[in-house]
């Protein structure tokens, strides 16, 4: 056929282009006798057919050493010895070689008429002298006019094809012999190679068979069958669209029989550029590796969700067991339906598993459902998601962190951030950090370093002489108990301008202060005076301070208070919190269990790992001796300071 031979030929020039990636080779049934070693007929060439025609042709001396598909007896004559082809050849009895073209004859018929003419056309050749020596014949003038143009129309092509490969017989003699192997002896006995079915043998790098021809009608005989040949090209193409199809990467019919070999290299192509493989537009060995790579993604994806419970070895029966299963229409192929199904399901384990399992999105999907199997302790073989596990996985009320290398659980929390009015204005994915405290820690990317790095920070030791106070209120309850507890360590400030705000902030730079404030919108409020926790926080990144909002609904980006707070409540929680512990892990958890919202509840408290920094430990040592470590920064109204002092009195105006 015209179109196919166009594939054969641009095979058979670009041979080079293939590097080592020869064709995997099928060899008919039958038997095979073959003499001694030394003996002319130890060695013997027989009919072979090209397996893949996309790949180069073997060549002579290249080694068949893999047996693919079938089985064969090797009889050794002489001895009670027998042994499986496969056996033979991996103790060197036997090899199977790649061979040349004999002669221009040899090349010419492993191609059909066809092929010759097209052929013809391609080099352009003439071979008038021939011709005309043609028509002055009797046998040619016997001939009707019809039959004179058929006649002289194959002799032409014939006859100038053969001419022209004898004045250039690099053509052939560089091109692999795709209709041959050569079967050689290399034992002192005759020995006979029995094949009942079909063989299929590659090079020593290949390990895979292409199916369906271990019952295909190979002929016997020193050559391949060019018209059989290109049968099995049009069948093996078949089973390609049909395996592209199965796992869903063609949805199209199959071509004619006398287009699909043409038409299939658009269709390779399109896969290469999905896939990122060199667009050659033919089935290769890189191409075929990852159809197979595909293939058994899915067949583990089905296993995975325990979609194939009656252990099937072949993908398309999974796909119509799965198919029948859900309703849906049997094409034994990965349809968008049956593909959109399994992503959904997919999809849906995945979520299960990410917001149960911290930071394990990275990874494939089986490996997370190992991961968690191992923190669960489950003994079940494989990554089976089975309904046992399903159920356990939606029961589980922990959420798992790796914290030093350990996954640990943590009790899911998925706190909400409420006004005055008790309305929710912002919700957070949060785990409790202690199990009877109601401090969180919202569940984002790193969470595994933030908890490391809290149980670091909260481990810190403070002393109650470098704590001052800071009110941004005039209510005068507030600020007589502050400065009964903190005596001269508090700030006094008019509350007329963010310019003394700042000033306060930049002369306290060496104490530990809590400030304290009522907050509306993000910001601290206090008559016409207000200030922006944003604000304030710019004035700690610049002052080298640690910043911790304590006030109603603070934690709307995600540190603070969740609820509204009462001031004098919050204020007394504070000192008997600080009074009560000598580090921040205790005082945050005691702090967070006081009843300073509303109907005298306690709060839920958001930190992070920003919530505490080392900031001036060193200048600290320096004047004075004791250990404290950085400030704590809760939200709402309330800032706490840990600056490090040298007991300067921070209300001289």
């Amino acid at each position: 056929m015209k179109n196919s031979f166009i594939v054969l030929l641009f095979w058979i020039i670009s041979t080079s282009l293939f590097g080592q990636s020869f064709q995997r080779m099928a060899i008919p049934k039958g038997i095979y006798k073959l003499s001694a070693k030394g003996s002319i007929k130890s060695t013997k060439d027989i009919a072979a057919y090209c397996v893949d025609f996309s790949r180069a042709a073997p060549t002579k001396g290249v080694g068949y050493s893999n047996l693919l598909e079938g089985s064969a007896k090797v009889i050794f004559e002489g001895t009670n010895q027998i042994k499986t082809l496969k056996e033979a050849i991996k103790a060197g009895d036997i090899s199977i070689e790649g061979t040349k073209w004999a002669s221009v004859d040899a090349f010419l018929n492993s191609i059909d008429n066809t092929q010759r003419q097209f052929l013809s056309e391609l080099i352009e050749i003439q071979s008038k002298p021939i011709l005309n020596e043609i028509r002055s014949s009797p046998e040619y003038l016997k001939l009707n006019p019809l039959e004179k143009l058929q006649t002289e129309r194959l002799i032409k092509v014939e006859l100038s094809l053969k001419s022209f490969l004898q004045k250039n017989p690099e053509f052939i003699n560089d091109t692999g012999n795709w209709s041959q192997l050569r079967l050689v002896n290399h034992t002192n006995n005759n020995i006979t190679v029995r094949a009942d079915k079909n063989l299929q043998v590659g090079t020593k790098t290949e390990n895979v068979a292409r199916s369906g021809l271990d019952d295909f009608d190979f002929k016997n005989g020193k050559y391949g069958e060019s018209q059989i040949q290109e049968r099995a090209w049009i069948q093996q193409t078949k089973d390609d669209y049909n395996r592209l199809k199965r796992i869903g990467e063609y949805e199209g019919k199959l071509p004619n029989d006398s287009d699909i070999l043409n038409e299939a290299k658009s269709i390779f192509k399109k896969f290469q550029e999905k896939y990122d493989i060199e667009t050659t537009g033919k089935l290769n060995k890189i191409t075929e590796q990852k159809i197979i790579e595909i293939e058994k993604k899915l067949m583990d994806d089905f296993i995975m969700l325990d979609e194939n419970p009656n252990n099937l070895n072949e993908l398309s029966e999974v796909i119509e067991e799965y198919q029948k299963k859900y309703g849906i229409a049997l094409e034994k192929t990965m349809n968008s339906e049956t593909f959109q199904k399994l992503t959904t399901q997919k999809t849906e384990l995945r979520q299960q598993l990410n917001s149960t399992v911290h930071n394990i999105e990275r990874n494939e999907l089986k490996d997370q459902i190992e991961i968690y199997k191992g923190i669960k302790n489950y003994s079940s073989k494989g990554v089976i998601a089975n309904k046992e596990f399903l159920n356990n996985l939606s029961a589980d009320v922990n959420y798992y962190v790796s914290v030093n290398g350990k996954y640990a659980p943590f009790q899911k929390s998925n706190i909400s951030v409420k006004n005055v009015d008790g309305v929710e204005i912002k919700s957070y994915n949060t785990i409790k950090y202690e199990q009877d405290a109601n401090v969180h820690l919202v569940t984002n990317e790193d969470l595994s370093i933030a908890i490391e790095t809290l149980n670091k920070k909260l481990d810190w030791k403070y002393d109650l002489e470098e704590i001052a106070v800071f009110p941004i209120t005039k209510n005068s309850d507030t600020r007589d108990l502050l400065k009964q507890e903190f005596g001269k360590k508090w700030i006094k400030t008019n509350l007329k301008s963010e310019k003394e705000i700042a000033k306060k902030l930049k002369k306290s730079k060496r104490k530990t202060v809590l400030v304290v404030g009522h907050i509306e919108d993000g910001f601290y409020v206090e008559g016409n005076f207000k200030i922006s926790i944003e604000q304030l926080n710019k004035y700690a990144k610049e002052y080298n301070l640690n910043i911790f909002h304590l006030g109603c609904s603070s934690a709307m980006d995600g540190i603070g208070t969740t609820a509204s707070i009462n001031t004098l409540k919050t204020v007394d929680a504070l000192i008997s919190s600080v009074k009560e512990n000598s580090n921040f892990k205790d005082f945050f958890l005691s702090f967070s269990t006081k009843g300073i919202g509303p109907d005298n509840l306690p709060v839920d408290l958001l930190v992070d790992a920003n919530t505490f920094s080392n900031r001036g430990y060193a200048q600290f040592k320096v004047y004075q001796k004791g250990s404290i470590a950085g400030l704590a920064t809760v939200g709402g109204g309330i800032l706490l300071y840990y600056l490090l002092s040298d007991n300067e009195n921070d209300n001289k105006e």
